[in-house]
């Protein structure tokens, strides 16, 4: 069972009767089972307001547990890109997990919905599947969260998913191994051998515009605030300009190795680009600033680390600014910051075992460390910007990978399943 720590009854007290106000106003107290979430991030209510899902690839199930109290509240069937995994959208009041493969996308409410100035965590649900096209590889979603889509390898198309009304769209000049960014009014799509960029207008469904780019190309993100693409190829980081349809100048890596994926959460500019060498593991992670246009390395000495979540042992905050890697061989696990005013910062964690499947939550401050074989979850919490593990929680031992689905710090939530 998880440990809890002592709470101050005085001020929790308070802050509930002065939510329990707030939601008796708005008409969403009518329940005597309800619970309240914290109203600060500085509340010492030790109560977790987060989904785990866990995911078990033999029998292709989801299954999602109360981080609070570790049970088991939902079972669902999926089938993920093993490399891909999950992406979280849209829409706002109603967030979404998305993930697919095999010519079938499936998408998921993240157990949360908006009801004015607060949140209700309930419990998650199944949306209908949906059909794409053959071989759905990258999944992507465009910075709001609106539209999620996947490059379909199989036949070269894009099926588009409107994540508030469902309705799907097919769009197609893609190719064999195309990539998938999503701007306001083009998406990008990228050829591995080609080497060429295309950028396909989303009302019409034509090629706008064509670039030449270095050759496999694989990996990529999205800078919303000057509608600028990056994808990641095997020589150099090209950049793109969504609304000039242009080719811009390139970045060069900072080390001898490449990226195959380029992660990054919410609207923080820093993504982070795993490092893959020509043999081996690497000891290092690329960082990069897609506000300033750079690229830096952060060496992490005596590491061995991923080149892509495969493994689930990297993880990202929901809103981009941690990142957690957990060591391949070695009992550690990496808190690597995103966050732009201290981007590289490193906080090296001594963990129960080697190749721990990682979880971040929405502001990066819950990490869950999952025993493979076993279903042991670790929980960290971060406390003046340091973890310190607080318990576990004993979940399904078939689990490869997991993530987590909460709400930003200060969020007013009521618990009503």
């Amino acid at each position: 069972m998880r440990k809890t720590l002592l709470k101050s009854p005085g001020r929790a007290l308070f802050l509930a009767l002065g939510l329990l106000l707030v939601l008796a106003a708005s008409g969403c107290s009518d329940n005597d089972e309800v619970v309240l979430g914290p109203v600060d991030a500085e509340t010492e209510d030790e109560e977790i307001f987060a989904w785990l899902w866990a995911f078990d690839a033999d029998q292709d199930s989801l299954r999602v547990y109360d981080l609070d109290t570790g049970l088991l509240r939902a079972t669902f069937h999926a089938d993920p890109h093993n490399t891909i995994h999950e992406m979280p959208a849209g829409p706002e009041t109603e967030p979404t997990v998305w993930m697919g493969s095999q010519g079938t996308g499936y998408g998921f409410s993240a157990g949360f919905g908006w009801h004015g100035d607060h949140a209700h965590m309930e419990l998650p649900t199944a949306l209908d599947p949906v059909t794409t096209g053959a071989g759905n590889t990258h999944l992507a979603s465009d910075a709001h969260g609106e539209t999620v889509v996947w490059a379909n390898d199989g036949d070269a198309t894009f099926t588009l998913v409107d994540t508030e009304t469902a309705a799907v769209t097919t769009l197609g000049h893609g190719s064999p191994h195309s990539g998938a960014v999503l701007g306001h009014e083009a998406l990008v799509a990228t050829h591995m051998n080609e080497k060429w960029a295309r950028f396909i207008d989303l009302e019409t469904g034509t090629v706008a515009a064509q670039v030449g780019i270095d050759t496999l190309a694989h990996g990529d993100a999205f800078h919303h605030d000057s509608e600028t693409a990056f994808i990641s190829c095997l020589n150099r980081v090209e950049v793109l300009d969504m609304e000039g349809q242009s080719l811009l100048t390139p970045l060069a890596y900072p080390g001898e190795g490449r990226c195959n994926f380029l992660l990054h959460g919410g609207e923080n500019p820093v993504a982070l680009g795993p490092v893959r060498l020509p043999e081996g593991d690497a000891e290092e992670v690329y960082l990069l600033d897609m506000a300033n246009r750079t690229m830096e390395e952060v060496h992490l000495h005596g590491a061995a680390l991923a080149w892509s979540r495969g493994e689930g042992t990297i993880t990202l905050s929901g809103d981009g600014t941690l990142a957690v890697m957990t060591d391949l061989v070695a009992a550690r696990a990496y808190a690597i910051s995103l966050d732009p005013e201290d981007a590289g910062s490193v906080q090296t964690l001594t963990v129960a075992a080697a190749g721990m499947a990682a979880a971040l939550d929405h502001n990066g401050m819950l990490l869950c460390l999952l025993e493979k074989g076993d279903g042991e979850v670790h929980l960290l919490h971060r406390h003046e910007g340091a973890f310190m593990d607080e318990g576990h929680v004993e979940i399904h031992p078939g689990t490869d990978w997991i993530f987590i689905t909460s709400l930003p710090d200060g969020t007013e939530i009521i618990r009503d399943y």
